[in-house]
């Protein structure tokens, strides 16, 4: 079973707009055409975990002692974090 991974982060397709009158320069663009990204990049899963990485290694550098000298499980935790982030959009 594949995770949910809340779909791309940063989205970027083409969007081709048009004149409704071609030969108007006044009236209003419609879009034509919407292109999918050749390249979703990040999705939101990813995004969301690194963002709760950050905020783990920065408490840990304010604080006296480092908790986190296994950053596999620091990534393990980061993901657990995104998971939930993603699971409370859903409802």
């Amino acid at each position: 079973m594949s995770k949910n991974t809340g779909g791309p982060a940063f989205p970027s397709g083409v969007v081709r707009k048009t004149r409704q009158r071609p030969n108007d320069p006044g009236s209003d663009f419609i879009i034509s055409d919407i292109t999918e990204s050749k390249n979703p990049g990040l999705t939101i899963r990813d995004y969301f975990a690194a963002k709760a990485m950050q905020g783990q290694l920065c408490a840990q550098a304010n604080s006296d002692f480092g908790i986190w000298k296994d950053f596999e499980a620091l990534a393990e935790e980061a993901y657990r974090i995104s998971d939930a982030m993603i699971g409370e959009r859903e409802k």
